[in-house]
Parts: C-alpha cells; structure tokens; sequence
C-alpha cells in the first residue's frame, strides 16, 4: 500500500514515532496496548474503520525493515553528498561560463524523489580565470553547489520506516465479534509470500541470472538450477550467522556483508621462475574473518592441507 494511504488509514499517531530509535519504537508499540507482538520481526495492529466494509486493514510493524529503510537513506544521502562533490570539482575547471538554471537542475536531477522532500542544493557564484592557447586570460563564470539538509523533514520522511499494512477481504466475524481468520493467520502466509518474491529478486539481482547465453530446454534448467543452487548456499550460510551471534562480527548478518569480509583473505600462488616450484600461501586471517569462519561451520578453509587439495590437480 502507498504510504500516503498508509498515513490516511490508519489510526495510528506517527508523528509520536520521530525521532526514536528503532527499538523505542518496539517499547512504545508495546506500552500503547493497541499492538500485539506476533514474533521478534513482527508487531501488528488491527485498524479499526469507521465503517463497515468489505476490507480489513491490519496495520504492521518489523525492526529489521525500520532499520534497513534507515540505513538506505542514510546510504543514499552519503551517496548524493559525494554526487555534489563530483559535480562541484567539475564545476571547478570551467572552461566555459556555467547557465545557473541548468547548473540547478544538474544538482536537482541527481535527487532521487524523497530526498526532494528534505534535500536542497543551494548555489553560489564563483568566478574562476584561466589562460586560454592564445595566452589570454579568460574569465569564467560558474558555480558551486552546497547541501542543505531540513532536518525536521529528514525525520517526517522517515517517520513511517518499518510500517507496512496488510490488506484483505478475509472480514467474516462469530457471534461474539471476533475475526474468524485471526491476524496472525493472515500475516504469516503474506510474509512467506515476501520471503519467496524477495528470493527471486536476490537471484536476479545479485547472482547477476541474465544474460542467459543457451536455448535448449537442458541447458536453460542446469543455469536455473545452478543459480537456484547459488541462493540456497546464500540463504544457508545467512541462516547460520542469525543462528550464531559470534561476538567480533556480530554485525554482519547477510551473505552479502559476509562475502565482502571474506573476500580479503586470499590464496596467494607464488612461483620461481625457470625452475617449476610453486608454493600456496594463504594470507593472514584478521580475528573477525576467523570469527565468522567459526560462526558458519568453516574454519577448515584456513587449514593449508585442504587449500592445497583444492587447488592440486585433480583435486576439488
């Protein structure tokens, strides 16, 4: 559902929620006695209508969703922030005077449409001087931008991060004017619905599935398979790091973060030349790479014994 709809459905305060933490949220969730924890990722809320319809609005809440839309726009700030630089530095070396509308919109259109809502990029002129092939001095006329943050609608923005509702025509009531679908049972299959659409996603996204190079009906099922097979070993190994906190990599929680970490530590290959011996070395683990080794069940991949089997020929 819009969020715009969200705000309009709901009879729920949101305003109360700027500012707070993610886990101030929970508490205050809780405190209100109009919302019940159905698990840790999940609070939920039955929106009471003024009148009677044909729908049910159950209004819900997840952490890790609060959390993850948080760090997005914290990210996509970052990432408009360094956007400016880069365009400010361009903006530097002129060689030609800049036309300010266009400078401004140059700056507006790197703004994605919420950051609209709170962002402003504010111009000043500069006046720059160089020396043209004729060894003349030309004088230019650009610009700089600079960021402006309003922070008031930074948080208005964010005031509905981690909330999501859920929609259904499931409003048959018993005799005593309870639910007869209750909403546990209602948001439990819409949640593996979500599960699977963003495993599909992950596969798309992130084990890069296109471009398909075969057309026979075999060898698409084996590049389907394979990439299925990719995302199970994905959904494994971040299973394993929520089963096991670990204590040095506590924060990394996702494959994505966990291949990243890993990746730092490499096999080496060294060779003598003209004399055909060759040696593998393994560089130094860090504690955090030995930390999340232990965590998800592979610290034998920093046994040089299985490293050299690995890569020997014949071998794995």
């Amino acid at each position: 559902m819009d969020r715009n709809q969200l705000v309009k459905i709901s009879d729920i305060n949101f305003a109360d929620f700027l500012a707070l933490t993610t886990e101030d949220i929970q508490k205050r969730l809780l405190a209100s006695g109009v919302f019940n924890q159905l698990n840790e990722s999940t609070y939920y809320h039955e929106v009471k209508l003024k009148e009677k319809g044909k729908r049910r609005y159950i209004l819900c809440f997840n952490p890790q969703l609060c959390n993850d839309q948080r760090e997005a726009r914290e990210g996509a700030l970052t990432r408009f922030k360094s956007t400016v630089r880069s365009i400010n530095n361009e903006l530097l070396n002129a060689k030609n005077s800049r036309d300010e509308k266009s400078t401004q919109n140059k700056f507006d259109c790197e703004m994605s449409m919420e950051q609209k809502g709170f962002l402003k990029v504010k111009l000043k002129k500069k006046k720059l001087s160089y020396e043209n092939d004729k060894c003349r001095t030309v004088i230019v006329h650009t610009y700089q931008g600079a960021v402006e943050v309003d922070e008031k609608k930074l948080q208005l923005a964010g005031q509905l991060d981690g909330f999501w509702m859920i929609v259904t025509n499931h409003t048959e009531k018993t005799s005593d004017g309870a639910f007869v679908i209750k909403a546990e049972d209602v948001i439990t299959p819409y949640k593996e619905k979500v599960v699977i659409e963003s495993a599909f996603r992950d596969i798309k996204s992130f084990l890069d599935i296109s471009p398909i190079h075969v057309w026979t009906i075999e060898h698409v099922k084996a590049h389907y398979t394979i990439c299925v097979l990719a995302y199970l070993l994905d959904r494994t190994l971040t299973l394993k790091l929520h089963e096991v906190p670990g204590t040095l990599s506590k924060d990394v929680v996702t494959h994505v973060k966990l291949y990243k970490e890993l990746a730092r530590c490499l096999v080496n290959r060294t060779s003598v030349k003209g004399t055909g011996i060759e040696t593998l070395g393994l560089t130094r683990p860090t504690e955090i790479q030995q930390d999340l080794l232990k965590r998800i069940g592979l610290t034998h991949l920093l046994k040089m014994d299985f490293v050299n089997k690995c890569f020997a020929k014949g071998g794995m």
